[in-house]
C-alpha cells in the first residue's frame, strides 16, 4: 500500500476535539487530525508508515516531536465537517415527508466508493473482524487502534477502553433508520447477535459493557450501527443518537414507525 503525497502548507488549525487537533485545507474539502499533538501547526512531521488507506479516509503513523497518528478524510462531506469542527446548530422536527423531499439533497455529495471497496472485498479486508451475507464489522476508522494489523489479534495494542467498531450494512438500499421497516428486525438482530459475540472474542467486552446505536443524520448514508463501551462517552451524545435495541422495539409495535414518526434532528 503506497503512502500518498500530502502538501502539510495547505491546511490550516481549525480547532481541537477531545484529543484531536483539527485541520482544514484551504478549500474546505479535506479534513486532517493528528493525535497526540499539542502543537497547532504541521511543520515538521515525518511519516513513519501508513495504515490504512482507501477512496476517503487515510490514516497514517507519522514523527513531529514524538510519535503520532495522523488521519485524513478526502471529500469530506458537511457531516464530516460538522462531526469535527464546531458548529452552531438548531433543532428542528423532521417529518418522513421533509426526509422523502430533502434525501436527493442528503446524498447528493455522498460517495460511498469507500464503503462498496469494503463490503466489495476490494479494501480493508484484513481489519475485518466478521463477515456473513447480512453485513461486515470492522474497527472504526477514528479508534487509533494499532501498529500491526488485526490478523494479530493477540498481539495488538489498543485503546482498549475507546473501543470503537462499526457494523456495515451489506444490502445498498438502506440509507439510515428511516429506511427501516419491519422485515428488518431479523437483520439488526443478526447484527447485534454477531457483533456482541466477536467483540467479545477480539477484545474482552461483554455484550452487557456495549452500546449499539444509530446516528439521524448518518455521517454517511449507507446504514451502519456503532459500537462501543457504555463507560466511554468519547463518541457519542444524546442528540442524533437512537440504540439499535430501541429502534427494534419500534418496528416490533409498528412495522412502518419510521415512515411514520417525527426525528429532532441538528441542523
Amino acid at each position: 500500500m503506497s503512502t500518498k503525497q500530502i502538501n502539510f502548507e495547505d491546511f490550516y488549525f481549525s480547532n481541537i476535539k477531545s484529543d484531536l487537533n483539527v485541520f482544514l485545507s484551504n478549500n474546505t474539502k479535506t479534513i486532517l487530525t493528528l493525535k497526540p499533538n499539542p502543537q497547532k501547526t504541521l511543520k515538521n512531521i515525518t511519516i513513519l508508515n501508513n495504515i490504512l488507506l482507501n477512496e476517503k479516509y487515510e490514516t497514517y503513523f507519522v514523527k513531529t516531536e514524538f510519535d503520532a497518528e495522523m488521519m485524513i478524510i478526502q471529500n469530506a462531506s458537511k457531516e464530516n465537517i460538522e462531526n469535527f469542527c464546531p458548529v452552531k446548530k438548531n433543532k428542528i422536527v423532521e417529518t418522513y415527508n421533509d426526509y422523502v423531499n430533502n434525501i436527493s439533497a442528503y446524498v447528493q455529495y455522498n460517495d460511498l466508493t469507500w464503503i462498496y471497496n469494503i463490503l466489495d472485498s476490494k479494501a480493508e479486508t484484513d481489519r475485518v473482524l466478521f463477515s456473513n451475507t447480512d453485513f461486515m464489522l470492522l474497527p472504526d476508522i477514528k479508534w487509533g487502534i494499532t501498529k500491526k494489523t488485526l490478523k494479530e489479534k493477540k498481539e495488538i495494542e489498543i485503546e482498549i477502553e475507546n473501543l470503537y467498531c462499526l457494523a456495515i450494512v451489506k444490502r445498498r438500499d438502506l440509507r439510515s433508520i428511516r429506511d427501516l421497516v419491519g422485515s428488518d428486525i431479523a437483520l439488526l438482530e443478526n447484527i447485534l447477535e454477531h457483533s456482541y459475540k466477536t467483540i467479545e472474542q477480539c477484545y474482552g467486552i461483554e455484550k452487557s459493557k456495549l452500546r449499539a446505536y444509530f446516528h439521524y443524520k448518518p455521517s454517511f448514508w449507507h446504514l451502519h450501527v456503532h459500537f462501543n463501551q457504555i463507560s466511554t462517552d468519547k463518541y457519542t451524545s444524546v442528540e442524533g443518537t437512537y440504540s439499535v435495541f430501541s429502534v427494534i422495539q419500534n418496528l416490533k409495535i409498528d412495522p412502518n414507525y419510521y415512515q411514520k414518526t417525527e426525528l429532532e434532528i441538528l441542523i
